[in-house]
């Protein structure tokens, strides 16, 4: 009997084996299998082992696939830029700061999309060891990466100081002012500047026509003028030549030609007047004035009689420091023999005698019309007198003007 329980034990274990059980014995003393006491073998319901092995195998592609999609995101955040409107920013590094630091930087001046994704390419990239202190000229078209790359290069040296100066070239000097203004400045030397005042070569419209040896005093335009040091005198007249052009309007130079006077014509008669007033109603008068003397015969003989036409004959004053005598007397009007003065010889001066403004040229396109053939500039109260007579200028009556 006993040995026909252990032939049954035997074919049980087979049986067991066969089919996947799972080798668990449960022994009961006293008792075996079905009828006796023998180990039991449990068998799992419907393949329990397969299902286990497949939740595993579905959380790992699940992990997995969320590791790829993070180290995309990542990358992606390396190679672009923040993006929006293209904005220059100069950031700068201090000495030993720490990326952290810097990263924050970054991502507040909106250089960088995330300050920690910064942080965590340096790390994998050298660390601060390689980002170079100083200031470093970046934009927001840049991607993460180029960031990094800019802030390891040594930044650009700093500019060089500026040395320039403003040169403010007023109304009514001559060149010989402004040329000594310029070299007491270091802008340019006296001398270069006045060769090419009067011997320079420059292709202009308005140049056409001069008279054989002239310069081009008088369309040295007024105004200001941002040079440095050791400015190249020619390309200097020249801008100022060009300054004249732009104000020198076509309409302007059809206006001259209406009256039948040139453009040279014009500027020579406007330095004059710019050198009585630089006040525009009077300015007006004053061209209307010497524009009827040049028609009279009878009375001052077509002369125009202007003080600065013989101020610019006398030349510089080293008594009082000037080119412009201040105390002129009728000796000096009478006697300074120079095609400049207009006491002695009639019609204009043979060229410009100062630089004028707008507001002269405007006077000697348009001037006011009038009778007048005398005026006293700026007499005891301070206002212009215009007169037909010279009695009346003299006595500083007639038509006043301010």
């Amino acid at each position: 009997m006993a040995e026909d329980q252990q032939m049954d034990r035997l074919r049980r274990l087979r049986a067991a084996r066969g089919t996947g059980a799972t080798r668990v014995e449960v022994y009961v003393p006293g008792k075996s299998g079905g009828q006796g006491g023998g180990p039991q073998y449990l068998t799992p319901k419907g393949g329990g082992g397969h299902a286990g092995a497949m939740v595993a195998l579905l959380l790992i592609l699940v992990i997995a696939i969320g590791v790829i999609g993070a180290g995309g995101y990542v990358l992606h955040q390396f190679h672009s830029s923040v993006g929006g409107p293209r904005r220059e920013v100069r950031f700068v590094v201090l000495p030993g700061e720490t990326v952290s630091s810097i990263a924050t930087k970054l991502n507040q001046d909106g250089l960088v999309s995330s300050g920690f994704l910064f942080q965590l390419y340096y790390r994998f990239n050298g660390g601060a060891g390689n980002i170079e202190a100083g200031p470093h000229l970046l934009n927001t078209d840049m991607s993460m990466q180029q960031v990094a790359d800019a802030l390891r290069q040594t930044p650009p040296a700093p500019p060089p100081v500026d040395h320039s100066q403003d040169y403010n070239i007023l109304p009514g000097h001559r060149a010989e002012e402004i040329a000594t203004d310029l070299a007491a400045g270091g802008a340019v030397s006296y001398n270069d500047f006045m060769y090419q005042v009067r011997h320079g070569t420059f292709h202009y419209w308005f140049l056409t026509g001069l008279p054989p040896g002239a310069g081009v005093e008088g369309f040295l335009y007024p105004g200001l003028y941002h040079l440095h040091k050791h400015f190249d005198a020619h390309t200097l007249v020249n801008m100022m030549l060009a300054n004249f052009g732009a104000h020198f309007t076509p309409a302007m130079h059809a206006r001259a030609a209406r009256r039948h006077l040139s453009v040279f014509d014009i500027v020579t008669m406007a330095s004059i007047v710019q050198r009585e007033s630089s006040i525009p109603v009077v300015e007006e008068y004053i061209a209307g004035t010497y524009y009827n003397r040049l028609a009279n015969s009878a009375v001052v003989g077509n002369r125009l009689n202007a003080d600065p036409t013989v101020q610019y004959a006398l030349g510089y004053r080293p008594q009082e420091k000037t080119w412009w005598e201040r105390n002129l007397s009728q000796t000096q009007t009478g006697s300074a023999i120079s095609p400049y003065n207009t006491y002695l010889n009639p019609g204009l001066p043979p060229g410009p005698i100062s630089e004028p403004g707008a507001s002269s040229l405007h006077a000697a396109l348009y001037p006011a019309p009038s009778q007048f053939l005398f005026f006293q500039a700026f007499g005891k109260d301070n206002k212009t007198h215009f007169c037909v007579t010279l009695d009346c200028q003299n006595n500083e009556a007639g038509v006043t003007v301010n």
